[in-house]
């Protein structure tokens, strides 16, 4: 008989199942991720189990934001799977269930990116699409000492970690007290794409495509501007800079509708003035 279980961190055979079915489903490196001491509390799988397998899955991730100067604490529903021989027979709506009834009254907000395939899903739980938009703008490649940090060094991580603990100086909506997620990124995907400077005490996360440098975040006290700060970060070769974040000082930018391929916003419709403004973004490193 199915059930829900909700401490599979705590379980060595359903831990080690869902890591088996996140790399499946996502190709998503968990069990890294546990290995290096970043899997906390705040990662909560609600998972469907059937002997000692994990069959579905759906994940509550809690997350704080600042907001404008307010503390915002939020849950965003994350690695949302199951096992093809179970797949229609109600087991994610068993899930979203589960988690909309635990968290509804216990955060400012619930919200998930939904790939293509499931947007009709999420609108059957109370779940409203919304629009984010992201903010560009051109620069001159300036001199600087920036350099590559490297994760695997304890000297070079304990500098990432002191960075973020000062926050992002330049975001008006920005993830704090999650260096977990921030690793799951930093210590994979990114792992060769972090820069620090020692004159600015700060590090940026950030990748290079063809012209463009998307800047996924700032960490650090600088007290330059973004635009003159990051104009030190990239290489001759970039024209413009793409921001993961929403900037609080937006002068000399441009802005578009953000897009990223097969996933949409949605956020838990309710009454609470809590909800975020229409157009801004969530940061991209607090997707997970």
């Amino acid at each position: 008989m199915s059930k829900i279980i909700k401490n599979v961190r705590e379980n060595d055979i359903l831990r080690e199942s869902f890591f088996k079915l996140a790399k499946e489903t996502y190709g998503i490196p968990f069990k890294e991720w546990y290995e290096q001491g970043y899997w906390t509390d705040k990662y909560m799988p609600y998972a469907i189990v059937e002997g000692n397998e994990i069959v579905a899955n759906a994940s509550v991730n809690r997350i704080k934001f600042n907001h404008n100067g307010k503390i915002k604490n939020c849950v965003q529903v994350g690695t949302v799977m199951t096992k093809p021989s179970h797949r229609n027979k109600g087991l994610s709506r068993m899930l979203m269930k589960e988690i909309i009834a635990d968290w509804r009254d216990k955060s400012d907000l619930i919200y998930l990116f939904a790939n293509d395939s499931v947007v009709e899903f999420y609108p059957k739980f109370g779940f409203e699409k919304r629009i984010e938009e992201q903010y560009l703008f051109s620069v001159d490649t300036q001199k600087s000492d920036f350099i590559k940090l490297d994760v695997d060094n304890e000297i070079d991580k304990k500098c990432l970690f002191e960075c973020y603990k000062k926050g992002n100086p330049f975001s008006k909506f920005e993830m704090i007290d999650n260096i977990e997620l921030v690793m799951f990124y930093c210590s994979s995907v990114m792992k060769e794409s972090i820069y620090y400077s020692k004159k600015h005490n700060t590090a940026v996360i950030g990748v290079q495509e063809n012209e463009e440098f998307i800047c996924y975040d700032v960490f650090g006290d600088s007290k330059a501007s973004l635009t003159d700060l990051l104009a030190e970060v990239v290489n001759s070769n970039v024209k413009r800079v793409v921001l993961g974040f929403t900037p609080k000082d937006i002068t000399g930018m441009e802005s578009s509708i953000f897009e990223m391929e097969d996933t949409t916003l949605f956020e838990l419709k309710n009454d609470s003035s809590s909800k975020f403004k229409e157009n801004e973004m969530f940061p991209l490193l607090s997707y997970a």
